[in-house]
């Protein structure tokens, strides 16, 4: 239905500009050594762990932390686990998303994330 009502080349549109927000949030992310990406975004999700200095226990830290992104509501993701790991997951599918926004998802993380370390 939705490719009948908004066309082809609105749903391309959509899926590439989805695309591009993994891939900023990708880039920003791993220019902070406190973050780990577990993988290149080769569609609109991405997995990722939030890697401050000190902080032992990796797999706690980002189960607590997706669970405060969550109480939080400004932004949502899921809590995932790659290759044992826990980690943050993060899909983006909806097609008012802006780059804003995807920023946005990178603040709200590293101030919940330093919040959980103090």
């Amino acid at each position: 239905m939705a490719l009948r009502v908004h066309g082809g080349a609105a749903l391309r549109a959509w899926i590439e500009r989805s695309m591009r927000h993994a891939r900023r949030l990708a880039d920003v992310l791993d220019a902070d050594p406190a973050f780990e990406i577990l993988h290149r975004p080769q569609l609109s999700a991405l997995c990722f762990r939030h890697r401050p200095d000190g902080v032992p226990g990796l797999d706690e830290h980002n189960r607590r932390l997706a669970q405060a992104i969550q109480a939080d509501g400004r932004v949502y993701l899921a809590p995932a686990a790659v290759d044992g790991r826990v980690c943050l997951r993060v899909c983006f599918v909806n097609f008012r998303t802006t780059d804003e926004q995807v920023d946005d998802v990178v603040a709200v993380i590293r101030e919940l994330g330093d919040r959980l370390t103090m």
